[in-house]
């Protein structure tokens, strides 16, 4: 019976809203009692205790983001005499308050933006921080978890972004914090505290970490991390600083083809990485980590997965068109009301799986990763080209998309609109129909592209061209 009521308190109990409040910290505590039960008399001890160093890496290992958060933010005293001292770190960690909101101060803080928060002056802050940050690198939990990150690096070729560390940790240690960005703050705070302990003592460093703060997208703020030589490391091996510096050529490569006109294909994106001299020593990177990484370098450049390199803050319009995301499929003799049609959501999958990193205007000056639904989409939809409109499925009662005309000369729709000739008249490539200013600029190229070598390929269905042909 005991048994089966801790199972119906672990499912029923309401989640804590923030690892520091006193209930996170108690479910922290009970966490590390409920470790391995050789080692269960020691567990208690691990935030503060002198036996700490006894338990094993592998248990360590498994500390949650919620109770390392606990270990990096001190307790307020009764008296509040530290007060000051665990806000601080708690707005340099960006760690949720007591009420599970996140600080509005950056995904990286900087130490002037934390003293103005607390209104203390600015040489305040590395006062208070040089002593947690002695007593992090002296917490066993903490040093595990520098290991940790210390693998991490070398299995992504000694270079990679603090998110993709941050996003790995979330995987392996976990939290109970369920929103998307709260699980990547609570997991960027531990790489933040791991590369505060790291600067404790600059020259004894493990790694390097270079931030990315002019980036549009907030989470490549946090910048990267460059594994540097250690002792047992091969004569070829990198240098923490010629990695960071490479990485910032290609991040400066992949921002130029990123404001490219068209979006440039995967070969012309390797040769343009590939051209770049590589730093002294053996990079073992193979081609989709270097695109990878030329992506997390940049200000507001992103990669495919077919590793073509787009902008962060690509139009949805033009997104649309690249996706071809408004293709719906009729099915010939079936009522309109019982057609399956075409979701949003389908649309958003569409969009999301080639260009995943892409970011929408949310309407008060910055942007997000949420695409638009209903009449947005609609409208985006149609200035894309996709003649378009929502209607109630008889039977399942889902809006989805329809064509608005059917041509018959095909099972998937998306405009009836023939081509005419765009070389006469007033019409340019900034015109208002996006028909016709796409048709303007697809006329320009092949006009390019005639007083140049090589040749351009237009994709189109047979049965499509028969039609027309014949018609």
């Amino acid at each position: 019976m005991q048994q089966r009521q801790r199972e119906w308190g672990e499912r029923l109990r309401e989640i804590p809203v923030s690892p520091l409040t006193p209930k996170g910290r108690a479910e922290a505590k009970e966490e590390l009692e409920q470790l391995t039960a050789a080692e269960s008399a020691l567990v208690g001890e691990l935030a503060t205790g002198e036996s700490a160093g006894a338990l094993s890496p592998r248990t360590l290992r498994s500390v949650s983001l919620d109770t390392l958060a606990t270990v990096f933010v001190p307790a307020v005293n009764n008296n509040g005499s530290n007060r000051n001292k665990a806000e601080m770190v708690r707005l340099l960690l960006r760690l949720p308050d007591e009420h599970g909101v996140l600080p509005d101060i950056g995904v990286w803080p900087k130490q002037k933006d934390v003293a103005e928060g607390l209104g203390l002056s600015q040489g305040r802050i590395p006062q208070m921080l040089k002593d947690e940050r002695k007593r992090w690198k002296a917490e066993p939990a903490v040093q595990a978890l520098c290991e940790e990150i210390i693998d991490l690096l070398v299995s992504m070729g000694r270079v990679a972004s603090a998110v993709e560390i941050a996003d790995a940790l979330a995987v392996r240690r976990g939290t109970h914090l369920a929103g998307r960005e709260q699980r990547r703050a609570m997991a960027l705070a531990a790489v933040r505290a791991v590369v505060e302990v790291e600067q404790l003592l600059p020259q004894e460093a493990e790694f390097q970490h270079q931030p990315n703060r002019k980036a549009t997208d907030e989470s490549l703020g946090a910048g990267l991390l460059a594994l540097d030589v250690r002792e047992n490391d091969g004569p070829d091996t990198p240098t923490a600083p010629g990695l960071l510096e490479y990485a910032t050529r290609l991040g400066k490569t992949a921002d130029r083809l990123a404001r490219l006109d068209t979006l440039p294909t995967a070969a012309t994106v390797l040769a343009e990485l590939g051209a770049l001299t590589v730093p002294p020593g053996t990079v073992d990177w193979d081609e989709r980590r270097m695109v990878e990484l030329a992506a997390a370098a940049s200000v507001n450049a992103a990669a495919t997965p077919r590793l073509e390199i787009y902008p962060r803050d690509l139009s949805l319009v033009r997104a649309l068109r690249l996706t071809q995301a408004g293709l719906v499929r009729w099915i010939p003799g079936m009522p309109e009301g019982q057609q399956p049609g075409l979701t949003g959501e389908a649309v958003h999958e569409r969009v999301r799986a080639r260009f995943p990193e892409m970011v929408v205007p949310d309407g008060r000056g910055g942007t997000h990763h949420e695409l638009p639904t209903g009449g947005p989409l609609t409208k985006a939809l149609r200035d894309a080209g996709f003649e378009l409109s929502l209607s109630m499925h008889e039977r399942e009662g889902v809006l989805r998309y329809l064509p608005t005309r059917v041509d018959d000369a095909s099972s998937y729709l998306t405009t009836g609109a023939w081509r005419q000739s765009t070389r006469t008249g007033a019409v340019t490539r900034y015109a208002d129909d996006p028909q016709l200013a796409g048709a303007v600029r697809a006329e320009e190229r092949l006009l390019a592209s005639a007083r140049r070598d090589g040749y351009r390929v237009l994709t189109v269905r047979q049965q499509l061209v028969r039609t027309r042909c014949g018609s």
